[in-house]
């Protein structure tokens, strides 16, 4: 998993693209694992969130937010595809 910051990790779950968000009481003894199981007492904050809701996340809060068709860029580049759809122009008006 990704240590963000302040005892808080993300990871990608599986090949599906579930995301796994973390936030430890205090720094973990061991690098902590995305499909691990973890103690409530141990963790403030405990999320998953599943594969077809992270590209809108991504999305969202991105500078343009999902306009633009950009839900299916962060999709295809979440899950690796080759083919990745072209960044479409900025409307200039």
């Amino acid at each position: 998993m990704f240590h963000v910051v302040d005892n808080l990790f993300v990871g990608r779950m599986n090949d599906t693209g579930d995301v796994r968000l973390l936030r430890f009481k205090s720094p973990p003894l061991t690098p902590p694992n995305a499909n691990g199981v973890y103690s409530s007492l141990h963790t403030e904050a405990d999320l998953v969130i599943c594969a077809e809701m992270w590209p809108s996340v991504v999305a969202s809060v991105s500078r343009m937010g999902e306009n633009f068709g950009r839900f299916y860029q962060a999709q295809a580049f979440h899950n690796n595809v080759i083919d990745q759809p072209a960044w479409p122009k900025v409307p200039t008006e």
